[in-house]
């Protein structure tokens, strides 16, 4: 070096995408998610920042029951937490 310099560094954080997917009659929602039977199709989000939790809940349609979840990090009865440290799926049954 014979002058003074200016260094930069820059960091962006990671970004990972969740699919949600239903088995049967019902709907999976959270964060910009609305999965399910009929019209509701926005299955996937994209760009979730890493270490964000995404709570999802599903909800089975009139004559149906919820059995579970498949994939779920930390699920608790029709909710379902997927920390995001990597892109995910999930189903709902």
């Amino acid at each position: 070096m014979n002058s003074a310099q200016t260094v930069s560094a820059t960091f962006n954080i990671q970004q990972f995408t969740l699919t949600t997917s239903v088995a049967g009659s019902g709907n999976i929602t959270g964060t910009g998610i609305s999965c399910g039977t009929g019209t509701i199709n926005d299955c996937t989000e994209s760009n979730i920042n890493y270490g964000t939790a995404v709570v999802l809940t599903a909800t089975p349609l009139a004559g149906w029951s919820f059995t579970g979840w498949s994939g779920c990090d930390s699920p608790s009865g029709n909710s379902c937490t997927m920390t995001m440290n990597s892109a995910k799926s999930v189903s709902a049954t």
